[in-house]
């Protein structure tokens, strides 16, 4: 298992949050799940593989809005950012997740159930590989 830093409040610690285990990674999204719920608005959690440099390592996005939420990675093998997927069709519609204030809109065909996030979470905690249990979907 690798270690990965995690950040998604602008009050919460500069260093991130360090997660290192399948309970941590399933704290950390509940926290932000029951912000989500408080707050009525989706919010997005940028993970790096700790330890890797800047250029190198992976950046993994975690959104959640109540019981839904998207995924985004960039990195690795992996050129371009991809989203994941419902397998729906793109409509056009877009939701904005807020990272520390700052919106950034996903395709509503992104949307994907809390459990799929939490085992993707979980997953990337192995190795920082794009999560293989999700279908993706490049969108820039």
């Amino acid at each position: 298992m690798t270690t990965i830093k995690a950040f998604y409040r602008e009050d919460g610690p500069d260093e991130g949050v360090t997660i290192s285990t399948d309970a941590e990674a399933a704290a950390l999204l509940g926290r932000v799940h029951a912000d989500s719920v408080a707050f009525d608005c989706p919010l997005l959690v940028q993970m790096y593989v700790e330890g890797e440099s800047p250029r190198a390592t992976p950046e993994f996005g975690v959104g959640v809005d109540g019981d839904h939420g998207v995924l985004s990675y960039s990195g690795r093998g992996w050129k371009g950012l991809w989203a994941s997927h419902n397998g729906a069709d793109d409509d056009g519609d877009s939701i904005e997740y807020y990272y520390m204030g700052n919106g950034t809109p996903f395709p509503a065909n992104c949307r994907i159930p809390y459990d799929d996030l939490v085992k993707a979470v979980q997953e990337f905690l192995l190795d920082g590989d794009r999560p293989a249990s999700v279908t993706w979907q490049k969108i820039t």
